[in-house]
């Protein structure tokens, strides 16, 4: 007598009285093509002035980066570090990402500076989005308390056009398989202006992009 018994990774054979299995490893994510490279330690990089106001500044799983920072004495962090001026290498690796990012066609056609990011529903309920790339025409803004939630395992690219600003209590929400290395926040341009500023208290998950601009995070912000 003989039997196949075949499942997703263990597949087993038997041919009279013997019994033979074949274990299969599972396929891993596929790893993202989108990469910091040498600058991947980094979860903020500004190329411009940075301004952070609260010394107690957490940023859990990277560093910060800007051309300069003129509150460099309160530039404390519990985890991380602040650098100014990153080295040529990491600046190639951010600039090279930066305009490969950019240059990706919009995969959902809405707006995201149509309104606040937490209310855009773009079919899976409000400040809900699954992988893929976006797009503002203009500055994007989240309501004084709210919350956006990242669905799925991918990469998710929200290319905006001049400027960010979160709210006063502002989280994201990985769920589904959504990691934090794969959220690119790429924000302005390096020729014109850009500005992103992250509200007083929150948890902010992904890579933060700016352009030639200036950003800012106002007390009791988390990056990670």
């Amino acid at each position: 007598n003989e039997f196949e018994i075949t499942g997703p990774s263990v597949t087993a054979i038997r041919a009279g009285n013997k019994v033979t299995y074949t274990i299969s490893a599972l396929a891993g994510p596929t790893p993202s093509p989108y990469s910091l490279g040498v600058a991947a330690g980094f979860s903020i990089l500004d190329g411009g002035t940075f301004t952070v106001s609260n010394p107690g500044l957490v940023v859990p799983t990277g560093d910060a980066t800007a051309t300069s920072n003129v509150n460099a004495g309160n530039s404390v962090f519990t985890t991380g570090s602040f650098i100014v001026g990153p080295t040529a290498g990491q600046t190639a690796a951010v600039l090279a990402l930066y305009n490969q990012l950019k240059a990706l066609a919009a995969t959902n056609a809405v707006d995201l500076s149509t309104g606040n990011l937490d209310a855009t529903n773009i079919g899976y309920g409000l400040g809900v989005f699954v992988p893929g790339v976006y797009k503002s025409t203009a500055a994007v803004t989240t309501s004084g308390a709210s919350t956006i939630t990242l669905s799925g395992a991918g990469d998710y690219i929200f290319n905006i056009a001049d400027a960010m600003t979160t709210g006063a209590v502002q989280n994201i929400i990985l769920t589904n398989g959504a990691v934090a290395s794969r959220v690119f926040f790429v924000v302005g341009t390096v020729t014109g202006g850009s500005s992103l500023t992250l509200g007083a208290t929150g948890n902010l998950v992904g890579n933060f992009i700016l352009g030639n601009g200036a950003g800012t995070i106002t007390v009791g912000s988390t990056v990670s």
